[in-house]
């Protein structure tokens, strides 16, 4: 029977470790884009705020300019110590070029090219926080040793696949990196001993692609047409009887991405203050 790795008791620990934070007063500055529908992750993020006496600063903005004029106004303020971009953004907006403002001291992405370039390095203290919440889950079920471990990460993305693959390939696993033009996808995955998942695609992993015993990470979250169910990007009722271990998902990484962010701002914070 398959472990499920459940991300409450990850994330409740992070938090645990983050209570000196509770003293600090540190305020978290957001920008979302006016229109869109960020409702659930802001809420969730609001009460990790609160549970560790974190100041949300919101700011909506309808117009690129207006976003990378905060970017930079909330970078230049000694009273924010964290910036965030809660996507979506209009897709025609150049998203890059407004990450790429936010000071790397104040980035808990941790997507701006100095501190990718540090983790690529093996230097990078800020992790971005998926990636970070991926490895925070699989140290604490510690279902399987990482060094030697033949891993295959599905998805490329920046925040996502491209700091996944540093991660594991900095614990010593031999990494493969999958995406939308990988041939034959199932005869890499079914040779690894982890799968990370992360393609934004309802139920794409399925029992044809694991083998026998893995351990597999969802960090997928789709919400079905119908808009009642929300489902990974691992077709679980297929998966997880032949798995060793696997994350649900609603329940899995996402709650641990959000104590991983909290985590970042800390880690800014402290370098702020050096």
């Amino acid at each position: 029977m398959a472990v499920i790795m459940k991300g409450k008791p990850v994330a409740d620990a992070i938090y645990e470790e983050l209570q000196p934070m509770k003293s600090l007063n540190l305020t978290l500055g957001v920008i979302k884009y006016k229109d869109s529908d960020a409702g659930g992750y802001l809420s969730g993020l609001s009460k990790a705020a609160e549970r560790l006496n974190v100041k949300l600063h919101i700011s909506e903005v309808e117009q690129f300019t207006q976003l990378t004029e905060k970017v930079i106004a909330l970078g230049d303020d000694p009273q924010i110590h964290g910036i965030l971009l809660l996507k979506p953004f209009p897709k025609e907006w150049n998203f890059r070029q407004a990450s790429d403002l936010i000071p790397p001291h104040k980035d808990v992405d941790a997507l701006h090219p100095v501190n990718l370039g540090l983790l690529a390095q093996g230097r990078g203290k800020l992790v971005p926080a998926t990636p970070q919440a991926v490895l925070s889950i699989l140290d604490f079920y510690n279902v399987l040793p990482l060094e030697g471990a033949n891993a295959l990460v599905i998805g490329r993305s920046e925040a996502v696949g491209l700091p996944m693959f540093l991660c594991l390939m900095q614990r010593n696993a031999t990494v493969t990196v999958a995406h939308s033009r990988t041939r034959d996808l199932p005869s890499l995955s079914s040779q690894a001993d982890l799968v990370v998942v992360a393609v934004g695609k309802p139920n794409f992993l399925t029992s044809d692609h694991v083998k026998q015993g893995a351990v597999i990470v969802d960090v997928g979250t789709n919400v079905l047409e119908d808009g009642n169910k929300v489902v990974g990007d691992v077709h679980r009722e297929q998966v997880e009887p032949l798995v060793s271990a696997i994350t649900p998902v609603p329940g899995g990484v996402g709650s641990v991405t959000t104590a991983c962010l909290f985590k970042n701002l800390f880690l800014c914070y402290q370098e702020q203050v050096r």
